[in-house]
């Protein structure tokens, strides 16, 4: 390819090129390529333990690309109020919305209606456009092919980039190398054509997601520079390029404000983000980008840079951004001089841009130093051979063979391992009779999820079942959940209780309860004869289920909750701080030992209330608001676990009740016990603060179940 004029590099070498980045896209996901519409990439498998959150982050993030695939269509101005954790409005804005992914996505969904079909080519077609996009952007520097080839196979397909298809969220950097390309032509020769397809492209690739957007302005900030000055040097401003990429975030920006609008997550920022990940030192975040095939990027990134034919300028500011990509991967703790209190670079811009100090896992930076590696390398490797004529040839013929071997060699794992989705009637048929037959009224999985990570593969199932009919539905995974959905899915969890059933139906428009009975400690015989409902359908074990009275009438309230909280319970009680002699409880505690693998422990909670006032227990999440809570300790007393679970009822002084704990994590059963007690969120533990009322037991084999 390297004798192609540049005629024959515009469409054949295109093509060629396209065709191959597809080809090693199904290569690298085999055995995905013959599982497409029925399965979906398994997340690699963790050392510590948290393949359970890639797991459900994967389920989510399969609804979230239908859910907008088909709402940017049929009902574009309702988006954000997704069918997922109803009532709470906006409950799209609670995790990343992909927007940008419909271009792809949507046609997908209308032409087979399969979430796993479209998440699985949307996914696989991200990285090929991926590789494509900067093959475009290096070839428009360097007319050099192969080196062109290479450089955005090793990047695109990268497992550090790819994320083996199971993060679509921070995959999706689509676009940034095509978004510097045309960027680069608008400051060199301007035109209207030019200037409306920079606009249009930069605001896909802000619509991407919530964190890619402050990642692409990072990377654009560090570039725009370069910008200026290639304008300059034909004799202009360089502020088109600049007002093009403005005119592309202000046409993304409105995707912004329904998260402006939601409840802020609960803990502070820095808490959040110091919890997310292991903290980098600059030297780490360096030592990260040797990883995978940045062992053979990097050196001929520095070729690039030093000998690259793309202008100075934009080989400095390349250079800059991977600097930046790397400060800012260490996240809040990282000092821009290292020794001193100097806040760092990430901690300047979170206490100075709105929403910032929300990313979690601020080592996703470093996709900005990768790219801008990438991109240097394409430089270097041009360099590298134009300047051996003689031996250019033998060197082609292995650069490509090489490239692949080494893009399989640092897959985590191949063949790719798939989930193995459990099948029929579990997905299919409840929910599959809901879109023949189910009209209005929100849906109600058994069993729910009432701690993260507790029974998060059913919530999945669930979420995957309501995109066959679109009902809104009690259960969900997201990011951050509305302060409402923690509530009620504790008050589900209570069923088939009445009083249990009387709260879900007034603050919901509760009608259908998809009840998996192979999957629940209940009978069915308990919810027919105590609860006002009809046996609509049966799949095997799981029975669908109408409720024989209308719900929803106090649902307006709940909202109002949400949007501006009264200083009291849903039924009334104060939430303010209670006194010692309010702080006095009774706990038995009976452990059901451990669920699949020892991942999670359950346990039978019976908190009774033995002080003399009502708690306020049926409240969203907020200060005030008393709940069960569980703690696990090491035995220098140390506290590495903390969890809370909503009473879902005001309990008043005498009145017990029964609550299924299940604690996530990975718990060092030999060496630390756990406390379950009473708190009020905001003041502390009961027996902290002078209360009663706490359970303490050791956890060892013999009860780890």
């Amino acid at each position: 390819m390297s004798g192609l004029n540049t005629k024959e590099i515009r469409f054949g070498a295109h093509f060629w090129a396209l065709v191959g980045f597809g080809l090693l896209a199904l290569s690298l996901s085999w055995p995905l390529a013959a599982h497409l519409p029925t399965e979906l990439p398994a997340p690699p498998v963790r050392p510590e333990g948290s393949g359970f959150f890639e797991r459900a982050d994967l389920d989510l993030l399969v609804w979230i690309l239908a859910w907008t695939a088909r709402s940017v269509v049929l009902a574009p101005f309702e988006l954000f109020d997704a069918n997922i954790s109803h009532p709470a409005r906006n409950a799209l804005a609670s995790s990343e919305h992909l927007i940008g992914m419909t271009p792809l996505a949507t046609p997908l969904w209308f032409a087979t209606r399969n979430p796993i079909l479209t998440y699985n080519l949307t996914a696989l077609g991200v990285s090929v456009i991926t590789a494509f996009s900067l093959w475009l952007a290096v070839i428009e520097e360097e007319k050099a092919p192969v080196a062109a080839f290479v450089v955005a196979a090793l990047f695109a397909f990268d497992p550090n980039i790819s994320l083996v298809w199971v993060r679509l969220h921070e995959s999706a950097i689509w676009l940034f190398p095509l978004v510097l390309l045309l960027a680069l032509r608008v400051a060199r020769n301007p035109s209207g054509p030019g200037f409306a397809m920079l606009v249009l492209v930069t605001a896909i690739q802000f619509l991407a997601g919530a964190y890619l957007t402050f990642i692409l302005a990072i990377f654009l900030v560090a570039l725009s520079p370069a910008l200026v000055l290639e304008a300059r040097k034909y004799g202009r401003s360089g502020l088109l390029p600049l007002l093009a990429l403005a005119c592309g975030a202000l046409l993304a920006a409105p995707s912004a404000l329904p998260y402006l609008d939601s409840a802020n997550p609960p803990g502070s920022s820095l808490e959040r983000i110091l919890a997310s990940g292991a903290r980098l030192s600059f030297t780490d975040s360096i030592q990260r980008l040797f990883e995978g095939s940045g062992v053979l990027l990097l050196p001929l990134a520095t070729l690039g840079l030093v000998f690259g034919r793309a202008p100075r300028s934009l080989r400095f500011c390349l250079a800059g951004a991977v600097l930046c990509g790397a400060l800012l991967a260490m996240g809040p703790q990282g000092s821009l001089i290292p020794g001193t209190d100097l806040p760092g670079l990430y901690r300047l811009l979170m206490d100075t841009i709105p929403g910032f100090g929300t990313m979690r896992a601020p080592i996703r930076f470093l996709v900005v130093s990768r790219l801008a590696v990438a991109l240097l390398a394409g430089f270097g490797l041009s360099f590298a051979l134009r300047g051996s004529q003689s031996w250019r040839p033998g060197i082609q013929k292995i650069m490509l063979p090489t490239a692949i071997a080494v893009l399989f060699a640092i897959q985590p794992a191949w063949p790719l391992s798939l989930t193995g989705l459990l099948r029929a009637p579990y997905t299919t048929g409840a929910h599959s009779w809901l879109a023949e037959n189910g009209v209005d009224g929100a849906v109600l999985d058994l069993p729910p999820t009432t701690q993260v990570g507790d029974r998060q593969r059913e919530t999945g199932l669930a979420m995957l079942g309501a995109t066959e009919h679109w009902l809104p539905l009690l259960n969900g995974y997201s990011g951050y959940q509305p302060p409402s959905f923690w509530m009620l899915m504790s008050v589900a969890s209570q069923l088939p209780d009445p009083a249990a059933f009387e709260t879900l139906c007034r603050f919901t428009d509760l009608r259908w309860i998809v009840a998996h009975f192979g999957r629940m400690d209940k009978s069915e015989a308990a919810f027919v004869n105590q609860l006002p409902i009809v046996e609509r359908a049966r799949f095997g074990r799981d029975i669908l289920f109408e409720a024989r009275v209308g719900c929803g009438r106090e649902k307006e309230r709940l909202l109002a909750q949400m949007e501006i909280p009264k200083p009291e319970s849903l039924d009334g009680l104060p939430t303010t701080e209670l006194p010692l002699r309010d702080r006095h409880s009774e706990i038995v505690v009976v452990p059901l030992g451990a669920s699949e693998g020892g991942t999670f422990r359950r346990a039978l909670v019976t908190v009774t209330n033995t002080s003399t006032k009502s708690w306020p227990g049926l409240d969203i999440e907020r200060a005030g608001r008393v709940e069960l809570a569980a703690r696990l300790r090491l035995e220098d007393g140390t506290v590495i676990k903390d969890y809370h679970m909503p009473l879902g009822r005001d309990l008043a002084p005498g009145q017990s009740l029964t609550l299924e704990f299940a604690a996530p994590g990975a718990i060092p059963w030999a060496t630390s016990a756990v406390e379950f007690g009473l708190r009020q969120r905001g003041f502390g533990w009961f027996a902290d603060r002078g209360g009663s009322g706490i359970e303490r037991f050791l956890l060892g084999p013999d009860v780890a179940g």
